[in-house]
């Protein structure tokens, strides 16, 4: 299987804040990379989360840090994100 990633993921693991269609769900930053990062979710998420829906991530890395992203991959209660310009 071929690595279709452009850049190292960082484990790194932060309570985050993901915001899509006006809902927050509570998650887990799990790891991040410069182009997008991989969240542990604890909701229910498989009817209010969709591929290529557009997002926003609030993450304390060093300092607060708010990201617009895109849903990439959905499995169980992990979101794969890809970073986008806002």
């Amino acid at each position: 299987m071929t690595n279709k990633r452009s850049d190292q993921r960082i484990t790194y693991v932060s309570n985050s804040l993901l915001k899509i269609n006006e809902i927050s769900y509570h998650c887990f930053l799990e790891n991040i990379s410069t182009t997008g990062a991989l969240l542990d979710i604890n909701e229910y998420i498989s009817d209010t989360i969709h591929i290529d829906d557009e997002c926003s991530l609030d993450v304390l890395l060093l300092s607060p840090v708010k990201y617009a992203c895109k849903v990439v991959h959905i499995s169980n209660n992990k979101v794969g994100l890809k970073f986008i310009d806002s």
